[in-house]
């Protein structure tokens, strides 16, 4: 084996400010490339024919090939950019970062390398303030070698002495080998139809204009200035949280005011708030207005809408929409490709609480369909695949409940299973989709930690419903509720101090989930009412916590990052013609020629790896949806 540390200073020219980083941008280039071999001195070099030469040797002796770093996903992007001929799916990666984060249970984000070298006892001591000069206006490029040279070398020698203190200490979890495919996934981006995306744009900014006029005519009919003058459009923030509830509720009481002006906006005589005393009561129910109001989220803005058909809701819920997929999605777009043809989301390793990837700039994670489908094939399909019912699968390894994990070798639907008693069902086509639903949405909500008050609330089902449809679950699936009161127990045993808040001491705690070896990091919470006169105390660990946490870590970050690690390597092993494109939640989204038929077989291998590597009973099934656009 043979272990390289790398890291590599590059330009800040890129992106519509000038102020990014990222390999994608054309005008970024590497100032300064480094690379130490474990027990050698540090290589600076301005060319990168050292450590290619040095990789290559190493391959030529059978050695096995460790790349360490320091965030090393953005190191690789230009290594698979500048270094293209060299075999990186063939390697091992280590990411000091991404090991600090795990193995403290996904405590520690983001941590710099000073940070974790503090952390582990590595001395380490940064003795360029690169983040200081940059905000002061130096340009990397301007920075002298003199200056750069040594403080690379620093970095270097620190990232190697952290790798070895990490891999000493019995604690090392490889889980960073997903670097690759998320660095190359970040380098090439999503291709977008810019003609399509125009076009989109075009008829959202008539909607918008469309919905906005509206809504200032319903304002108007009953809004008017205390001095007795109309109220101008330019007067009001139509989409304000502030405006929105005054018009559905009178709250806040002290009506509205014109920024900057201070004239009173009120209603009109004879005129009041669009909802009845009654509706605010059973909407609202004891929620308490503040100086903004009553909260008006979405989900509100819903119930309002159905219960009391107020066409102002409907319009602000239309606005919201349409705006959020102008200003989020379609315009952002179309100004990160004015000098590429490509949009570039972030995955973050190192973010969540669970272990699952996070995404920014734009969020590719969670983009409606109708933002997705801006972005096509370069080559003949767009295919994501998705897992099917992963947060069930790991339900039933985390929680072992043999009656689960048998229905699952069965192909059986769990959902039917547990909902049927309640529902009335005899057979399977006795289901409806909306029937379905309700009892998916409740076993998924309870899966997450989640009460019958809670789940009513959220799902809109009657709680009777909700709280007869959990015991049913409960009731066929025991070893799921036993797996969450004994986790839970778990990491109350395992609690340490954590400081005093207002006198009392607060805990915080760390568990590892044996299935994966993967920690889990738990603070307690300020406690509801109710529990602290039942406990005692004004903190506890929270049960959506400790129950949710586990099952999406195995679910998203060991199961999924584990299969994405596996079909990059088949895939680019075999030089076939694809290019991984993104990762959402529970699925993969690549582009090639590929047909679905011929990638679902590469898919069933890499499933059949997964299993072996956690001893699952049962078939990964998996679905996949192409075309020429990412659907």
């Amino acid at each position: 084996m043979r272990v390289f540390t790398i890291d590599l200073e590059t330009t800040v020219n890129g992106g519509p400010n000038g102020d990014s980083p990222e390999a994608h941008w054309p005008n970024n280039r590497v100032l300064l490339w480094g690379h130490k071999i474990l027990g050698k001195a540090p290589c600076m070099e301005k060319t990168l024919k050292l450590l290619k030469e040095s990789i290559e040797e190493a391959l030529h002796f059978g050695h096995t090939v460790v790349i360490v770093g320091h965030n090393l996903k953005f190191d690789l992007k230009y290594c698979l950019r500048d270094i293209p001929s060299l075999p990186w799916e063939n390697f091992d990666y280590y990411c000091t970062m991404h090991q600090d984060y795990v193995i403290s249970g996904h405590e520690h984000k983001f941590s710099s390398l000073e940070e974790s070298c503090g952390r582990w006892h590595v001395p380490f001591k940064k003795g360029l303030d690169l983040g200081a000069l940059l905000r002061s206006g130096v340009k990397m490029e301007d920075i002298p070698d003199s200056d750069l040279i040594p403080y690379l070398a620093d970095d270097l020698i620190g990232t190697e002495a952290l790798h070895t203190a990490m891999r000493n200490s019995g604690k090392v979890m490889d889980y960073s080998n997903h670097s690759l495919p998320l660095a190359d996934m970040e380098l090439t981006g999503l291709l977008l139809d810019r003609t399509r995306t125009k076009d989109r744009a075009a008829r959202l900014v008539v909607e918008e204009t469309k919905y906005t006029s509206r809504l200032y005519a319903l304002a108007e009919t009953v809004l008017i200035h205390a001095d007795g003058t109309t109220v101008l459009p330019a007067a009001i923030k139509l989409n304000a949280p502030r405006t929105i509830s005054y018009l559905l509720t009178g709250q806040p009481t002290a009506g509205l005011t014109v920024p900057k002006k201070g004239k009173d906006i009120i209603f009109k005589v004879g005129h009041g708030p669009f909802l009845s005393l009654n509706d605010i009561r059973v909407l609202f129910g004891k929620a308490k207005a503040n100086h903004l109001g009553y909260p008006v989220p979405a989900k509100k803005l819903t119930e309002v809408y159905n219960r009391a058909a107020t066409e102002y809701a409907g319009v602000v819920l239309e606005l919201r929409k349409v705006s959020k997929l102008l200003n989020t999605y379609m315009l952002p777009f179309l100004a990160a490709t004015q000098t590429v043809t490509t949009v570039h989301p972030k995955y973050h390793m190192c973010s969540t609480n669970t272990g699952r990837l996070s995404s920014a700039n734009p969020n590719g994670q969670n983009m409606p369909p109708d933002a997705r489908d801006c972005f096509q094939a370069e080559y003949e399909y767009f295919h994501e695949i998705d897992f099917k019912q992963l947060e069930i699968v790991a339900l039933a390894m985390v929680s072992q409940d043999p009656q689960l994990i048998k229905d699952l070798q069965n192909g059986e639907d769990v959902h039917y299973n547990s909902g049927r008693s309640v529902m009335g069902w005899r057979q399977p086509s006795d289901m409806t989709d909306a029937t379905r639903r309700t009892v998916k949405s409740v076993n998924f909500g309870l899966i997450f930690g989640g009460t019958a008050n809670g789940l009513s609330y959220s799902t809109g089902i009657a709680r009777s419903t909700v709280s007869a449809l959990i015991k049913s679950f409960y009731k066929r699936y025991p070893g799921v509720e036993k797996w969450q009161e004994d986790f839970y127990k778990e990491v109350v045993n395992a609690m340490r101090p954590a400081g005093v808040v207002n006198g009392e001491q607060l805990y915080d705690s760390k568990v590892m989930l044996h299935l994966s070896k993967r920690y889990f990091y738990f603070r307690e919470h300020e406690s509801p009412p109710w529990l602290r006169r039942k406990m005692g105390r004004a903190f506890s660990f929270k049960p959506t916590e400790t129950k949710n946490y586990p099952v999406q870590g195995f679910a998203g970050g060991d199961i999924v990052m584990g299969a994405l690690v596996e079909l990059y390597k088949r895939l680019k092993s075999r030089n076939l013609r694809c290019k991984f494109r993104c990762t959402v939640h529970d699925s993969i989204g690549i582009d090639t020629d590929l047909t679905a038929g011929q990638l679902a077989g590469h898919m069933t291998v890499v499933c059949q790896q997964i299993r072996t590597r956690y001893n699952i009973p049962f078939n990964l099934e998996f679905d996949i949806k192409s075309g020429p656009y990412w659907k």
